[in-house]
C-alpha cells in the first residue's frame, strides 16, 4: 500500500519536497489519531521536518487509495505541497504493505530508542560575525550591532529562516535541521563545545531574530561580549583575537603656566556598546574599566577630550583620575619631576606618647621626602600604593583622626611589638624612637632602623 500511496502523490507533491522527505526518520513521524467509518480511513500525524518544525499532516483514505491530505505548515499553505506529507507514508507503520507481527513491532520499537547509541558525536564549529549597524534619521544618528552566524563541519553555513528550528532542537536537545548536504544538525549525532554552547544560550537569552540577524538591547550586548573575552569572532568583517583589556592609547598631561591640561582623545575609539566599556581601535576590540567608561562618557557629555586644572586641584585629580589613568599616563617633560614612575619609598617612624604608639607616615617621592597627610606638594602620587600601607596599619588596629595615625589599646600594642613590627619590617623602612626601645618587651624584634629595640616582657 506504501508505494501505491507514494506513486499517486507524485502528481502533487513537488519533487523537492520528496528529495526533503528523505531526511526524515520514523522516529519523526507519530500517529495521534485514526477513525474509519465504512471504507473511508483517516490518519492524523505529527511530524518534524529537518528544520525542526513541527506540523500536523491528515490523510484520508478510500478503499485504501489517497483521497485527502491536508499539512499545516507554511509550505503546504503556499504550494499545497510540503515535506510532511510523504513523509508519514514512507514512515508510518499503518501504511506497511503488510501487517507486522509483535516481534516485528517490537524490534522497530527497539531500534526506535537504540539505533542512535553508537554513533560518535561530531563537535559543530561555529563562528559568529558581529557588524556596526550606523542609521542617521533627519540629524539623528545610531548605531546598532547585529550577530550572523555561521555553523559546520568543514564548510559552514548560515542560519537563514532556520533560526527559531535551531534555536528549539538546541535547547530541548531532540529533532534536526537541515543545512545542505554536508551538516544536519542533530544532536543525537552533533554537539557545541562548552565554550560555544554558552554562548548560544546568551545569544538566545538576549536576542532576537530577523531577517539571517539577530539584534541585542545595549544590556544583552554586553553579556554576549562578555562571554567572547577569550573567543575568535569577526568585528566588521575584521578577525578579532580575543578582546584586550585597558585603553589602547595614552593619555598625556601637560602644564603651561600654571594649567595642567589631560588629553583623553577617546575620538579615535569606536563604539562598539553605548557606555564605551566595549570599543574598536586599530583592529582590536578593548574592553574598558568602569573609570575609564565614566570619565570618558563625562567628557563625551560635555563635548570636551581636554580637562583642565590648576595647582590647587591637582590633589582631587590625583585622587580621583589619576589610579584610573597611571598605567597609560604620558607626561611632559617639565613634569616629569612631579611624577614617579616606581613606587616611592615608605617610611614609619614609631614613637611613644603617654600611652599611645603615634605612626609618622613618610613617603619618599624623587628625592623629596613628604608627610602622608600632605596636600600643598605639587606631586602626583600613588594613591592606590599609599592606601596599602594605611591598610596595613589597620590590620593592626591603629586609627586615624585629625591626621594622626595612633593605636591606643594596651593589649594591641602588646601584640603590635611583638607581631607586627617584625611583618611591617619586610615592607617598609622601619624607624622607633628612644622612648619607645624603653618599654620592656617580652620577645626581641629584629627591626632594622636607626635606634636599638629592646625586649618587651
Amino acid at each position: 500500500m506504501r508505494s501505491d500511496l507514494l506513486e499517486q502523490l507524485k502528481g502533487y507533491i513537488l519533487e523537492r519536497h520528496f528529495n526533503e522527505a528523505r531526511f526524515i526518520d520514523f522516529e519523526d513521524v507519530s500517529l495521534i489519531a485514526e477513525s474509519q467509518e465504512h471504507m473511508v480511513k483517516g490518519y492524523t500525524f505529527k511530524v518534524q521536518n529537518y528544520y525542526g518544525e513541527n506540523a500536523t499532516v491528515k490523510i484520508t483514505l478510500f478503499k485504501d487509495k489517497l483521497r485527502t491530505f491536508y499539512c499545516n505548515c507554511s509550505d503546504f499553505k503556499r504550494y499545497h505541497s510540503c515535506s510532511h506529507i510523504p513523509a508519514s507514508i514512507m514512515n508510518s507503520m499503518v501504511f506497511d504493505d503488510y501487517q507486522m507481527d509483535n516481534k516485528g513491532i517490537s524490534k522497530r520499537i527497539l531500534e526506535l530508542f537504540s539505533h542512535n547509541q553508537n554513533i560518535v558525536r561530531k563537535k559543530v564549529n561555529l563562528v559568529l560575525y558581529l557588524t556596526n549597524n550606523e542609521y542617521s534619521y533627519y540629524n539623528y544618528s545610531y548605531q546598532s550591532i547585529s550577530l550572523k552566524m555561521k555553523m559546520g563541519y568543514d564548510k559552514l553555513y548560515t542560519l537563514g529562516q532556520k533560526y527559531n528550528a535551531f534555536k528549539r532542537t538546541v535547547e530541548d536537545g531532540e529533532g534536526k535541521v537541515y543545512f545542505g548536504v554536508n551538516f544536519t544538525f542533530n544532536p543525537e549525532e552533533s554537539y557545541f563545545s562548552s565554550e560555544d554552547q554558552d554562548i548560544l544560550d546568551i545569544i538566545f537569552e538576549n536576542g532576537s531574530y530577523n531577517y539571517d540577524n539577530v539584534g541585542f538591547s545595549q544590556r544583552g550586548l554586553s553579556k554576549l561580549l562578555d562571554k567572547l573575552r577569550d573567543k575568535t569572532f569577526y568585528y566588521n568583517d575584521i578577525l578579532i583575537e580575543g578582546i584586550k583589556s585597558d585603553l589602547p592609547f595614552d593619555i598625556s598631561l601637560s602644564k603651561k603656566d600654571d594649567l595642567y591640561k589631560l588629553k583623553v582623545d577617546y575620538s579615535k575609539l569606536e563604539k562598539v556598546t553605548e557606555d564605551y566599556e566595549y570599543v574598536f581601535y586599530k583592529n582590536n576590540m578593548y574592553h574598558l574599566n568602569k573609570g575609564y567608561q565614566k570619565l570618558i562618557q563625562s567628557l563625551e557629555e560635555n563635548e570636551l577630550t581636554t580637562l583642565e586644572f590648576t595647582k590647587e586641584e591637582l590633589n582631587k585629580f590625583n585622587v580621583g583620575i589619576m589610579p584610573i589613568i597611571k598605567n597609560n599616563l604620558k607626561v611632559s617633560n617639565n613634569l616629569k619631576n612631579i611624577i614617579s614612575s616606581v613606587k616611592p619609598t615608605v617610611r614609619l617612624y614609631f614613637e611613644l606618647n603617654d600611652d599611645n604608639i603615634i605612626c609618622n607616615f613618610k613617603l619618599l617621592y624623587t628625592e623629596n621626602e613628604i608627610d602622608y597627610f600632605d596636600t600643598t606638594e605639587e606631586l602626583l602620587r600613588d594613591i592606590s600604593y599609599e592606601q596599602e600601607v594605611i591598610n596595613d596599619l589597620k590590620s593592626y588596629y591603629f586609627k586615624i583622626e585629625n591626621n594622626t595615625i595612633y593605636l591606643d589599646d594596651l593589649e594591641l600594642i602588646v601584640n603590635f611589638m611583638e607581631n607586627g613590627l617584625n611583618e611591617l619590617t619586610t615592607k617598609y623602612e622601619i624607624f622607633t624612637s628612644e622612648k619607645l626601645k624603653s618599654l620592656n618587651i617580652k620577645k626581641k624584634i629584629n627591626v632594622s632602623s636607626i635606634f636599638l629595640l629592646v625586649k618587651i616582657i
